[in-house]
């Protein structure tokens, strides 16, 4: 199994570079900070910048055709910004309760758990 992968911070033009520069994207993780309605990114001067479910809509809208098949969005509260993907039609849609905050540590061993299975 090959598999190439990046780890960088998620900058808004990261984001959109990550989702629709490459067609062949087959699982996207993201970590980080977030609420019921949005995820939280870097902005370029350093600041947070918050990615609304509305704008994840319109960038998946660009891959259509071009189906994920596993997106892990490992963020507090952040059932709520995984039906973006499940609507888009990402059939493998991992994420946290709406009314739960998870620890770092925590979430690295799930993920840890999860990849290595």
């Amino acid at each position: 199994l090959a598999m190439d992968y990046s780890c960088e911070p998620c900058s808004p033009t990261t984001l959109l570079t990550t989702l629709t520069g490459n067609p062949n994207l087959t699982i996207f993780h993201y970590s980080g900070h977030g609420t019921d309605t949005f995820l939280t990114l870097e902005g370029d001067d350093g600041s947070t910048v918050p990615a609304e479910k509305e704008e994840l809509e319109s960038v998946l809208a660009k891959r259509r055709g071009e189906r994920l098949k596993v997106v892990f969005v490992s963020a507090c509260q952040s059932s709520a910004i995984a039906t973006v993907f499940v609507e888009a039609g990402v059939p493998h849609v991992i994420a946290v309760d709406s009314n739960t905050f998870i620890l770092d540590n925590i979430a690295r061993t799930f993920a840890e758990t999860f990849y290595s299975s």
